[in-house]
């Protein structure tokens, strides 16, 4: 005899990211909040995009209510060929996988903590950016052994930086918006992650997770809402 299916106890959420400066990230971010929906930083393996898809869609077989893939998007910057394959992967994915990405890369979303204003001006790569974060996170490093010996991430969120970093973000993307390019200034859309976080925090979760993933815009997921559920 077939046994029941169990009920599931409580909402799931997955974050995917690209290495371990994500998964450092977002499990400092899981047990600073205590959620009480179960938030899960995971490692993809291979951090190509591709993968990450792959295993964003079987997480979602395997009853994750929303799937966020966190991704740097400075290599697909540089190549049109590989920005229109990418673009093409985003609007496949079903509406509950949701694509957040940083360009250059997430440290762009770091430094954005310490900044008063906005930043107009376009960071091409990982090290184009560091220098500059390191004026407010001394020795930066992305290494394991700099994220378990320092608290980084207790310093970003000091003094109002989480506020800062969201507004600068969302700053940063309306003017996107209206008169620039994908990739003429760096942005990063990790803002919106701790934001549907919060809003997951008050949810009774009694309906399904679909609603706040198709109002969720993102910068590659704008075309993705015609897609699957």
């Amino acid at each position: 005899m077939r046994k029941p299916r169990q009920r599931k106890l409580k909402k799931a959420i997955a974050i995917l990211g690209e290495g371990y400066t994500e998964w450092y990230y977002f499990d400092y971010i899981r047990t600073s909040r205590h959620y009480s929906f179960s938030l899960k930083p995971e490692l993809p393996g291979p951090s190509d995009y591709t993968n990450i898809f792959r295993k964003a869609r079987l997480l979602l077989r395997k009853s994750y209510d929303l799937v966020f893939c966190v991704l740097d998007v400075d290599t697909i910057a540089r190549d049109n060929k590989q920005s229109e394959a990418f673009k093409k992967a985003c609007t496949s994915l079903p509406k509950k996988i949701i694509p957040i990405t940083s360009y250059p890369c997430i440290e762009m979303w770091f430094l954005l903590h310490f900044l008063e204003h906005s930043p107009g001006r376009e960071y091409q790569s990982y090290d184009e950016i560091v220098p500059k974060l390191r004026n407010y996170l001394a020795n930066y490093q992305k290494t394991q052994e700099y994220f378990k010996k320092h608290t980084p991430f207790e310093r970003m969120e000091q003094h109002g930086g989480i506020e800062r970093a969201i507004s600068n973000a969302e700053n940063i993307l309306k003017a996107k918006q209206k008169d620039l390019s994908l990739f003429q200034r760096s942005y990063s859309e990790i803002g919106k992650i701790l934001q549907q976080l919060e809003k997951c925090k008050d949810c009774s979760f009694k309906d399904d997770c679909l609603g706040c993933a198709e109002r969720m815009m993102t910068v590659f997921s704008v075309t993705n809402k015609k897609g699957k559920k």
